[in-house]
């Protein structure tokens, strides 16, 4: 016992260099500073600290460099975990085969009602939102995903995975990024979300309290002493001391936070909530000054957080000068991945530009223009199929029938005025925005929704056909519709008709028009090469020959299969999505196509589709696969 309090009671000397930027100023920092402690001098890189102090931590960090102030408020203050229990959340096994963006199955497949675990084992559905981390974002947000909660669980649990704390799903709370390269993120959990070890969670009474201390920069500060690593453990969490007191005027701000930030989601087309884009023209203002009153609302909670711990002016410089100088030091990391992960940026987004806002209602009229989006008043415009051709004069042209949507929601002038400021260049309107929709359209739409794209390009070989597809009004008759006189069967037809004409001119002509002609003969026959080549790839992608389950050769036909994703379902299409490779390197479906043959995915309907034996051969020993395909 004597030996221990002597243990507790004896102090240590350290020199702190992770301020210095590299190992030579490293040593002359650390060569200063012993010749200033060995002349009794004061050196700001030496600490002297009390051996025992470690304990007043949960955990005991070494963090000799804590001020007496800041480290009184972990010895006399409850913490997080006294206030509420924080909660590691589900570890799936497969994130590929359990999650899925909400887009990819579409809201008719995913039930965000349920408050209760009673609920979601009532409502029947098998998707539902799901909390996982993500990009940096304080207050509100993150909210793409959804998870196979089927039967509450029954396919995952038959899996290697970890659906921890199931108690606690659905509950409204609050939730962060568990990687971060910079500042800590906490956000407001709605309710009706499940939620992963990424993005854990606690669900305190006192809601805005604990999230505007988890987005302050004493809990950023008061982290990264507890765990200086990229990883927010919800032990860490649990270990932040709180204010012995509450605050009506921090929930008050708070609530104001999450409501400015809610804006944001309400905003834009890839969450849960969207409305519509932010209002055209003086949306870029309307947006800067939102920002601007968030970040001013963050000030004010700020000041009370500082308020409520009572932390003096000295400790506040502590802390902010060491929150710049690990800024400092994590200025080059960039939002990215760590094992596979999101990890949490360092900033969050750019204020809106003119360009974007153009972009976002070009984006929105094609959503309305294939049935993704409803508005009242233009119920007209909405094709019944949604599938649309990407070409002049036909009834369906996508490019002209975005611009009749702008032009009803605004004005004709302010729908010309939208798509120039959206696509740049001069020329005809309707022919600048077809290849912007061809191009840059489609590749800035596969980046805006994670490489799982809404709406599909569908193309021939040379891509002198093309159409848009919304995957989610596709049937088991979409190709079979496609191939017909309406559309490819139509154009067929059309140049059928110009090759003939164009080869009787040729004969009956001479000199210059005769050449002319001759040239018009040879592009409609290469535009009918190319149409015909699109006509059998549907062929062979409906005619795909198989072996059936008892072993006799057959052919199947593509259906879609949501609950696949996006990237399996669409495989069996590799034939006629050549832009999708143009668009990402990562989305050439032959290679997905080739991994569902090679028996990469048993769990999957499409795979049952086409490879019945070799399917059902994993399910023998495999319960979790059976009850995927419904043999359980």
């Amino acid at each position: 016992e004597q030996l221990e309090m002597e243990r507790r009671e004896s102090r240590g000397v350290y020199f702190r260099l992770v301020k210095e930027p590299d190992a030579e100023s490293k040593r002359t920092a650390f060569e200063q500073a012993l010749a200033h402690r060995r002349a009794g001098q004061p050196d700001s890189h030496v600490y002297e600290y009390r051996q025992g102090d470690f304990a007043a931590i949960s955990g005991g960090p070494w963090v000799y460099w804590i001020t007496p102030g800041l480290l009184n408020l972990f010895r006399r203050n409850k913490s997080i975990g006294d206030l509420t229990r924080t909660h590691c959340g589900m570890t799936t096994s497969d994130n590929e085969r359990y999650l899925r963006f909400w887009w990819e199955v579409g809201p008719s497949r995913y039930d965000r009602r349920c408050l209760t675990v009673k609920d979601s084992v009532q409502s029947r559905a098998k998707w539902f939102p799901y909390m996982k981390g993500g990009r940096f974002k304080r207050w509100y947000g993150n909210q793409a995903l959804v998870v196979n909660w089927l039967n509450d669980g029954a396919e995952i649990i038959e899996s290697p995975s970890f659906p921890r704390a199931r108690t606690e799903y659905f509950r409204r709370g609050v939730t962060w990024t568990e990687l971060t390269t910079g500042k800590f993120a906490a956000r407001l959990s709605p309710g009706g979300f499940i939620f992963d070890v990424k993005g854990s969670s606690a669900f305190p009474e006192d809601i805005p309290l604990v999230l505007g201390l988890l987005n302050s920069s004493f809990a950023n500060y008061a982290l990264n002493l507890i765990n200086p690593t990229v990883s927010v453990q919800v032990g860490d969490v649990a270990r932040l001391p709180v204010p012995n007191q509450s605050s009506g005027p921090l929930r008050e701000l708070v609530n104001r936070a999450v409501g400015l930030a809610r804006v944001d989601s309400e905003e834009d087309e890839t969450t849960y909530e969207f409305s519509a884009p932010p209002a055209w023209p003086d949306a870029v203002k309307r947006v800067t000054a939102r920002h601007r009153d968030l970040a001013v609302v963050e000030k004010e909670i700020e000041e009370e957080v500082y308020r409520l711990y009572e932390i003096s002016p000295d400790d506040r410089r502590a802390i902010e000068e060491e929150l710049a100088a690990a800024s400092e030091s994590s200025d080059d990391a960039e939002e990215g991945e760590v094992a596979g992960e999101e990890v949490a940026a360092t900033e969050e987004a750019a204020s809106l530009t003119i360009e974007e806002l153009a972009q976002r209602w070009v984006s929105y009229a094609v959503g309305i223009a294939l049935g993704r989006f409803a508005r009242a008043g233009l119920e007209h415009l909405i094709d019944a199929d949604g599938l649309m051709v990407v070409h002049a004069d036909h009834p369906d042209d996508l490019a002209q029938r975005v611009i009749d949507i702008l032009s009803a929601i605004h004005s004709e002038a302010e729908a010309s005025r939208i798509v120039r400021t959206a696509i740049g260049g001069n020329g005809d309107l309707r022919d600048a925005l077809a290849s912007y929709l061809l191009g840059p359209f489609f590749k800035a739409h596969v980046r805006q929704y994670r490489k799982r794209p809404v709406y599909w390009l569908l193309q021939s070989p040379k891509q002198n056909f093309s159409v848009y597809l919304f995957h989610e009004r596709a049937t088991d008759n979409t190709l079979a519709l496609l191939q017909g006189k309406r559309y490819l069967g139509g154009r067929i037809f059309q140049v059928t008709e110009q090759l003939n004409q164009a080869k009787q001119k040729e004969l009956s002509t001479e000199g210059k028009e005769r050449a002319q002609w001759k040239r018009k003969a040879q592009d409609a026959a290469e535009e009918l090469s190319d149409l015909d080549a699109l006509r059998k790839a549907i062929d062979d992608t409906n005619a795909e020959p198989i072996v059936n389950a008892e072993g006799q050769p057959a052919t199947a036909r593509w259906a879609p299969e949501f609950d696949d994703g996006v990237l399996l379902n669409a495989a069996p299409l590799y034939r006629l999505t050549p832009a999708w490779k143009r668009a990402d390197a990562k989305l050439d479906l032959s290679k997905v196509w080739k991994a569902l043959h090679a028996g990469e995915y048993p769990w999957a309907k499409t795979a049952m589709r086409y490879w019945p034996r070799e399917t059902l051969a994993a399910c023998k020993d495999n319960k979790s696969y059976r009850i995927a395909h419904g043999l359980e």
